[in-house]
Parts: structure tokens; sequence; C-alpha cells
């Protein structure tokens, strides 16, 4: 049995407030793309609920903000399965067809920014076969993290994931950043730099069970400064509730658990 803590305050620096509860409104936008299995708890919940953001794939769900040249978040399921033996994909990443072109970002935007082009589902993570991997090459599952984090605390944080899917558990994560500035990249005004970057994950344990009092399922998830300096730091310094996330971000991330169930996962927080 993993070890488990509840947080009674938590310091986090946000932009917004999330209100808590679900409409008959909100239930059904949480439930589009409700047959695939990225988003089996429901679509993140937040203020711009346009559907016709709103994106699917068969490797991650996300929704996309033109005026951020960025995905808002990606919502996608990692278990052992998703790992195999391809090879991480060489070459320029790609601009997602299933944008419009007057709003693609391309692989360009990024170069010579001094920000890598941070993954949102991880390259390892959708190595089951060359399609898989591919699509998280799509400028869509990319936004600007300092080589410091992507190379370093947070792909830390990765790697917890990975050990966490081949132990069994099954993941239901999601990515993205917190904007509390209006910086651009290069100043070209066509993608927006987080001022930090959160992931959320809800492993839920072998047997499937989601009595989450006597399970061995539970919620973990970070916010990690989009900045240089921190490369050789360990994740756990980031650690934070998801519920104390969403009040940063604005987002229910997970608004299809039932209310008591999703009050005791979201508030407790994973010991290693």
């Amino acid at each position: 049995m993993k070890k488990f803590f509840l947080l009674a305050t938590i310091a986090l620096v946000g932009c917004t407030q999330m209100k808590y509860g679900i409409s008959n409104a909100n239930k059904k936008y949480a439930e589009t793309f409700t047959e695939n299995r990225n988003v089996k708890f429901g679509i993140p919940l937040g203020s711009d609920q346009n559907k016709k953001q709103l994106y699917e794939r068969e490797e991650f769900v996300f929704h996309y903000t033109p005026a951020m040249g960025a995905s808002q978040w990606v919502s996608y399921r990692l278990t052992a399965n998703d790992f195999g033996d391809t090879k991480r994909r060489r070459g320029k990443f790609l601009a997602d067809p299933l944008i419009p072109g007057a709003h693609q970002i391309t692989h360009e935007h990024y170069t010579h920014s001094g920000y890598d082009r941070g993954h949102m589902v991880r390259s390892m993570e959708r190595t089951a076969s060359p399609d898989s991997n591919m699509s998280t090459f799509y400028m869509t599952n990319v936004f600007p993290q300092t080589p410091d984090l992507n190379r370093g605390v947070w792909l830390s944080f990765e790697r917890f994931c990975e050990k966490l899917a081949a132990e069994g558990y099954e993941l239901y994560l999601n990515t993205g950043g917190i904007y509390c500035n209006s910086v651009f990249l290069k100043d070209e005004q066509s993608v927006q730099i987080p001022d930090s970057c959160f992931k959320t994950v809800l492993a839920v344990d072998t047997s499937g069970n989601i009595d989450f009092h006597e399970a061995d399922t539970f919620t973990v998830a970070v916010v990690m400064p989009n900045s240089e300096g921190i490369r050789g730091e360990n994740w756990q310094k980031y650690a934070r509730t998801v519920r104390s996330v969403e009040k940063s971000t604005g987002f229910n991330f997970y608004p299809l658990l039932p209310k008591k169930r999703a009050d005791f996962l979201e508030t407790m927080n994973y010991v290693p």
C-alpha cells in the first residue's frame, strides 16, 4: 500500500480560482468524447468550454487555444501497454492537421527562441507503434519549456509516471501551462510562454477498483516553474494536491468522479 497524507494548506501561486460544482450543462461538456479511453473521468472543465476548440485522437485529447499557440491542456491515459520498442521519431515537429491552417504552429516558431519544444505527452509514453509515437510530435502536444525544466526535473517526474505504469497502474493525466504574463516566443505574438507547467495524475490500481477508501488508488500532481537553474532538483519539491492545481488553473480535471470520491482523492498527497 502506498503512503499518503492530507495537506491542510498549500501555498501555490496561481492566476485564477476555480468554482466547484457541476451543472447539467457542464456534465454534458465533460462527457465529450466519452468513448475515448483517455478521458474516462471527463474532459477538464474550465471557464472556456468551447467545443470547437476540443480535439481528439487515439493517443490524447486536447483543448487548443489559437491565441496562445498551444493547447490549454492535454489529457491522456497511460499504461504499461503504451510503452514498446518503437524508436523516437527523428526530424522536425509537425503542424497538426486537425487545426485550421490560419491557426497552426510550426516547428520554426520555436527555432532560436531559447526554449525547448516540450512534450505534454512524452514521446516515450507512446512507443507501442510508429504512428502512436509520431502523434506526440504534433505541435498541439508541445509547449515552451526551458531546457533545465524539460530535460531535468520535469523529465524526472515523467520517469516516475513511467514507473507507476510499469507497476500496473492505469494513469489518467492532464498536462498544461499556467499563464500569468503575456510573454511570447521571440516577441512574435504566436506562442505564449507559460510561467509554470503542471501535470496531474490519477493512478487507478491494478484491480481497477475505484472504491478509493479501500483500493490502492491515489493522485499526485506537480507545478514546476518554467525557469532555468532547476535541472537537478527533485520533483517532490514541486508536488501538490490535485485540488490545489485545480484552484490555481481554474480547471476541474476529473469532473465525472463522484464528489465524495473526488474530495477524498484530490486532497491527498502521494508520499513516495
